[in-house]
C-alpha cells in the first residue's frame, strides 16, 4: 500500500494540475493524461478509463454513413468523429446515448475514416479513447430524376356545389395532384392525390369561378414531379330551388286476415310513391314494405291475433319535391287463426249390380259429406272417367260395353271450410253382363237398315 500513488476517492489532488504542462497523452498506467476538468497532480489520473467501442458494421449510401458498435459498460454516451481525404481534422458529430448513429451530408465516391468514443460520467469513469477507425466508402450518386410532362386539360363540368376536372394521362406518372381556388381564397386549396386522370371536387359556392391547376407526380427516383398545368377556370351553375316536402299521407281504411293486414291511406298530391313500414309487439324496428304507386298495400305473413303498427310516407322526385314525414300510426289487429279442415272418411261399398250396359254401385253415407263422386274406367282406357257430382250414396253408370270388367271408386266431397274431400275408397270391380239376343238383333238390324237404305226406299 505505501507503494501505491494512485489517487484515492476525494484526494486533493484530483483536478489540481496545470494543463500546461501536461506533456504526454496518457499516465504511467496508461490512462488518458487528463480524464476531467484539468490535469491532476502526481503520477496518476484519478478514476476509470471507458473501454474504447469496436464499430462491428457500416453501410452507406451516396450521401450518409451509419455505424454501429458493441456497448460499453457504465458509458453514459458516445462521440462518433469522421473525416475525408479533404478534412485536415475529424468532425466530431453530436453525442447520442444509441449504439448506431447516421452521418448524412457527405460527398459521394468518398473514404471516410469513422471512429468512436465513449462518454464517462465525469466522476467514476472517464471517457475511452477513440476506437479503432473503420474506412467507409460512401456510393455513386443517383442520376437526376426525369421531370414529368406536364398535365393537359381534356374536359370539364360543373353542377351547383361541384366541378368535375379530366386531364390526359403522363407518362410514368405516380399520381395527380388538383389544386383550386375561388377568387375570394388567398391560396390554393389540394385536393387529395390520385391515381385517376378525373377528380369531382365537392361542398362548393354556388355561381362562382373556380381556377384549378394539376401536376403529375414522380417516383421520386427516376421520375421527379411534373410543373404544374395552365389554370382552367370553371364556374359553377346555380343552386336548385329547395324541395318542398310532402304532405304526410292520411289513413283511410284497413282491414286484416288471420295473417295479412291490408290498409289504405288518402293519395297525397305529387307523390312517385309511397313507402310503408311496420313493426309486431316483439319487434325493435319497423320492416319495410316495398314501394308502391297504389295508396294502399296488404302486407301478408303475419301473425295471428297480433297487433301490429303502421306507417307511411310518401315518396317525392327528389326535384321539386322531397319525401313527407311518417303518418300517424295505425294500429291493426290480424285475426284468429282457422281451425284446419278435418278430411272426411272414404266411402266404403255397400252393394253393386249390372246389366249388359250399365252399373250400379251403391256406398254407406258418410257424415258431413256434401255429396260423392264416382269415377270409373274399363281395362282398355287409360284414365278414370268421373260421373257428375252427387248427393245420393248410389250410381248408376250407363252407356257400358257389355261382357267387360270396370273399376269403380268414390270419394266424399267436402265443404271447403271445416271438411275437405276424402280419400278415394277402395276400388269396386263391376262386370257388365251379356247382351241378350234380342239386342244384339236389335243392333244387327239398325246397322244393315240404315238411313240409306231408307232413303233408296
Amino acid at each position: 500500500a505505501q507503494d501505491d500513488y494512485t489517487l484515492a476517492p476525494g484526494s486533493q489532488a484530483i483536478n489540481m494540475g496545470d494543463d500546461v504542462y501536461v506533456y504526454a497523452e496518457k499516465d504511467l498506467a496508461g490512462n488518458a493524461r487528463v480524464s476531467f476538468d484539468a490535469v491532476d497532480l502526481g503520477a496518476y489520473e484519478y478514476g476509470n478509463q471507458l473501454e474504447a467501442p469496436k464499430i462491428k458494421s457500416s453501410s452507406s449510401t451516396h450521401n450518409t454513413i451509419t455505424v454501429s458498435w458493441n456497448a460499453i459498460a457504465n458509458a453514459t454516451g458516445y462521440v462518433v468523429a469522421y473525416k475525408s481525404p479533404a478534412d485536415s481534422a475529424y468532425v466530431e458529430a453530436p453525442a447520442t446515448t444509441e449504439t448506431t448513429f447516421t452521418i448524412d451530408s457527405l460527398v459521394p465516391e468518398t473514404e471516410y475514416k469513422v471512429k468512436v468514443l465513449a462518454k464517462g460520467d465525469g466522476i467514476d469513469y472517464s471517457d475511452s479513447l477513440y476506437g479503432a477507425v473503420k474506412t467507409v466508402l460512401t456510393k455513386v450518386a443517383p442520376a437526376e430524376p426525369t421531370p414529368l410532362t406536364v398535365p393537359t386539360w381534356k374536359t370539364s363540368s360543373s353542377t351547383y356545389n361541384s366541378v368535375t376536372v379530366a386531364w390526359n394521362p403522363v407518362a410514368n406518372a405516380s399520381g395527380y395532384v388538383v389544386e383550386y381556388k375561388s377568387s375570394t381564397d388567398a391560396s390554393y386549396t389540394i385536393a387529395p392525390m390520385t391515381t385517376a386522370t378525373s377528380i369531382t371536387i365537392l361542398n362548393l359556392a354556388s355561381e362562382t369561378t373556380y381556377k384549378l391547376r394539376v401536376y403529375a407526380v414522380g417516383d421520386g427516383m427516376d421520375y421527379s414531379d411534373s410543373g404544374y398545368s395552365t389554370i382552367k377556370a370553371v364556374k359553377t351553375k346555380v343552386a336548385p330551388i329547395p324541395a318542398t316536402p310532402l304532405d304526410a299521407p292520411t289513413w283511410k281504411s284497413s282491414s286484416s286476415t288471420h295473417n295479412s293486414v291490408t290498409a289504405a291511406w288518402n293519395p297525397v298530391a305529387n307523390a312517385s310513391g309511397y313507402v310503408v313500414e311496420y313493426k309486431g309487439p316483439n319487434d325493435t324496428n319497423y320492416t319495410v314494405a316495398p314501394t308502391t304507386t297504389a295508396a294502399s298495400v296488404t302486407i301478408p305473413n303475419l301473425e295471428p291475433e297480433t297487433t301490429y303498427k303502421l306507417r307511411v310516407y310518401a315518396v317525392g322526385n327528389g326535384v321539386n319535391y322531397s319525401d313527407s314525414d311518417y303518418s300517424a300510426i295505425k294500429a291493426v289487429k290480424t285475426k284468429t287463426a282457422p281451425v284446419s279442415a278435418i278430411q272426411l272418411d272414404a266411402p266404403t261399398w255397400k252393394s253393386s249390380s249390372s246389366t249388359y250396359n250399365s252399373v250400379t254401385a251403391a256406398w254407406n253415407p258418410v257424415a258431413n259429406a256434401s255429396g260423392y263422386v264416382v269415377e270409373f274406367k274399363s281395362a282398355t282406357d287409360t284414365y278414370y272417367t268421373a260421373m257428375p257430382q252427387t248427393t245420393a250414396t248410389s250410381i248408376t253408370i250407363p252407356n257400358l260395353a257389355p261382357e267387360t270388367t270396370y273399376k269403380l271408386r268414390v270419394y266424399a266431397v267436402g265443404d271447403g271450410t271445416n271438411y275437405s274431400d276424402s280419400a278415394y275408397s277402395v276400388v269396386k270391380a263391376s262386370k257388365s253382363k251379356a247382351a241378350p239376343a234380342s239386342a244384339v238383333l236389335d243392333e244387327a238390324f239398325a246397322d244393315f237398315f240404315d238411313e240409306e237404305f231408307f232413303e233408296e226406299i
